[in-house]
């Protein structure tokens, strides 16, 4: 959870730096579940790109892939926007969190995009016969 409460504390910043204060609960709590997609989506291309199958229908229905990010925002905004307990966070974690560095936050942000097109690429070349 102290994961989370990071990540949310960092990328309500962020939106406060941008300009958009007032939608800066909401925007961080779609961001960690736009993240949470690509996770997934990684996952499951990881599994069915290297890992052969029996079966053509094992593969997640589209939907999945909406569904999994929608569940994620509604129980981050539960813990977080419900009855404003950001503002908990935001004040509980203000000293030891603010104007350190931002690493954490952008390695899971960045990471998670980057290889999902790397096993992307290399599927696309083992599909060429080149690996």
């Amino acid at each position: 959870m102290r994961f989370l409460e990071y990540l949310f504390f960092k990328y309500y910043y962020f939106q406060v730096r941008v300009g958009n204060e007032d939608v800066a609960p909401f925007i961080a709590v779609v961001f960690i579940g736009f993240i949470s997609e690509f996770i997934y989506a990684d996952i499951i291309c990881f599994y069915y790109y290297f890992f052969q199958t029996s079966s053509s229908n094992a593969f997640p229905k589209p939907y999945s892939f909406l569904i999994v990010p929608t569940v994620v925002i509604l129980v981050i905004s539960y813990f977080f926007l419900y009855k404003k307990r950001y503002k908990n966070v935001l004040y509980t974690y203000e000293s030891e969190w603010k104007g350190k560095k931002n690493l954490g936050a952008i390695l899971f942000a960045v990471l998670p995009i980057v290889v999902f097109f790397v096993e992307t690429y290399i599927k696309m070349r083992m599909n060429q016969g080149k690996i």
